[in-house]
């Protein structure tokens, strides 16, 4: 997510209050995956790291206007990115509107 300075004047109480606000957001869609066979949640018939990252986005994008991506970790090395088509102020995308990358993380 991103804050305007305006909104959030330092730093630390940005990083509070922008988690905060993530939390309680995220907390009735966490209820809506939490321990379910994501099959039988509407919309996630075919519950893709790609396809969950877009549901996530949908039902979190009006609630967060500063949502900037959602990332969807499949193991430790893999995993999918969404940015959506609105984010935040008019904010678009650098991928471009919609844009969904798979990602491959390597350590070290």
């Amino acid at each position: 997510m991103r804050a305007s300075p305006k909104i959030f004047p330092s730093w630390i109480i940005t990083a509070q209050s922008a988690f905060a606000e993530i939390s309680e957001a995220f907390a009735p869609v966490f209820e809506q995956l939490d321990h379910r066979y994501l099959n039988e949640v509407a919309g996630l018939e075919n519950p893709t790291s790609e396809v969950l990252a877009q549901w996530i986005w949908a039902h979190l994008r009006l609630a967060l206007p500063g949502l900037t991506r959602i990332t969807v970790h499949e193991t430790c090395t893999s995993g999918c990115e969404y940015r959506g088509l609105f984010m935040g102020a008019g904010r678009r995308s650098r991928s471009g509107p919609g844009s969904i990358r798979i990602c491959a993380y390597f350590s070290q």
